[in-house]
């Protein structure tokens, strides 16, 4: 049976409030679900988020955590004003390089993972699967479960209604709304595109551009609504302040701009300090 993988990209500056709590059940959730999850602690400015949390974590010798430096943060996004402090792009590719699963799945720090039986068929090769999110909170989570109830928490969710993202129809690639929240791929297709866009620095696109990406360069991607992954909602503010510019949607629209990645993509030579439990 094919093994199966997850990159989550965070930074310690709570971002969307709570994060603490929300990055606590999600990482449980995917240590219960995955083979291995990579967690990429991005530009943290001194405690990384893996610090905050691991003493609620489940062990299990799965979870990975590469931690990105402030200064390796500058050198990489020196050449473009307004990047995402927690870049989200680099981010993920760091982490995808770095899997060692058949199948890896890019998805998020405040997601509630699906069970193991809702994915571990997906044995497509050349094709992206996206998933079409549901909402809640964490106090909801909270009101059901400990931290370490994963199953408790999953089987009730999937017993309720919550509402949940709808498609798009504005351009043809991303699919649904929020598509980054859960994009699974096969190993050989992340290294055939070579990741997400690393030109894209700012905020947003780079998750619907990738399906954009994945059908040019010959696959195709997938849309289900019956995977119940749950989203933790937050606000869109730090608290450090911290601004950046938003990616132009142009690149979803008129001619494609082509493979802009070189083979150093995510950044395989570089080094990052590393814990594992």
């Amino acid at each position: 049976m094919s093994t199966i993988g997850a990159v989550i990209v965070s930074r310690n500056d709570n971002y969307g409030g709570n994060l603490v709590e929300r990055a606590i059940y999600s990482l449980n959730s995917a240590i219960e679900t995955y083979d291995e999850v990579i967690l990429v602690d991005y530009n943290s400015r001194d405690k990384t988020l893996f610090e905050e949390v691991e003493s609620y974590l489940i062990m299990s010798g799965k979870l990975k955590v590469f931690k990105v430096t402030n200064e390796q943060h500058k050198q990489y996004i020196e050449s473009f004003s307004g990047a995402q402090p927690c870049n989200e792009v680099l981010g993920r590719n760091i982490g995808i390089r770095r899997a060692t699963a058949d199948f890896i799945i890019s998805t998020n720090i405040d997601e509630i993972q699906p069970p193991r039986r809702y994915i571990e068929n997906f044995e497509h090769k050349d094709k992206m699967l996206t998933v079409a999110r549901h909402g809640t909170t964490v106090d909801h989570i909270k009101s059901i479960g400990e931290y370490h109830e994963i199953d408790k928490i999953r089987d009730y969710l999937i017993s309720h209604e919550y509402s949940q993202a709808w498609a798009v129809t504005r351009e043809p690639w991303s699919l649904v709304e929020w598509p980054g929240d859960f994009q699974m791929a096969h190993k050989d297709l992340w290294y055939h595109i070579r990741g997400y866009d690393e030109w894209l620095l700012g905020a947003g696109i780079h998750d619907s551009h990738i399906h954009r990406k994945v059908k040019e360069m010959g696959g195709d991607v997938i849309l289900s609504y019956d995977i119940p992954i749950y989203h933790l909602d937050h606000n869109k503010k730090n608290d450090y302040g911290e601004n950046c510019v938003g990616n132009s949607n142009a690149c979803l629209y008129g001619k494609y701009v082509g493979q802009l990645n070189s083979k150093d993509w995510g950044y395989p030579d570089d080094s990052f300090k590393e814990f594992r439990i």
